[in-house]
């Protein structure tokens, strides 16, 4: 399965996020697309969906932001299943219980996360 990682920019997503998801158990099993592994620049997430070039998004949810709610609509509206998962202390926006699939809360790390990921992805 390929898999998209939707998130915000306002934190350290290379090591907090594409680190730990390299270093899972998933990679043997799944293809992992991080849009902002190599640069900044804009990643254009709506022609990779409207051209059904992954299976599935996990979108880390923990910090606001507009650009990620849009990216999520697209990606909704080509039936793909999102499965959004944040930090216990985060606020989260009510409109994620009507786009998601499966919602994962952790304590600290994203390890923590991950077996709730593995698990959400199994019947998919």
């Amino acid at each position: 399965m390929k898999i998209y990682i939707s998130h915000s920019t306002h934190f350290d997503f290379k090591n907090l996020l594409y680190e730990p998801l390299k270093h899972s158990s998933m990679t043997a099993h799944h293809e992992f697309i991080f849009p902002h592994e190599q640069t900044d620049a804009l990643y254009d997430s709506k022609t990779l969906f409207e051209n059904h070039e992954c299976d599935m998004v996990f979108a880390e949810v923990s910090f606001p932001s507009t650009s990620q709610g849009i990216e999520l609509g697209w990606a909704n509206a080509q039936h793909l299943p999102i499965v959004a998962f944040h930090k216990s202390t985060a606020e989260i926006s009510n409109s994620l219980q009507k786009l998601c699939k499966k919602i994962v809360i952790y304590e600290d790390t994203i390890e923590a996360a991950i077996d709730g990921l593995k698990e959400a992805i199994e019947p998919l």
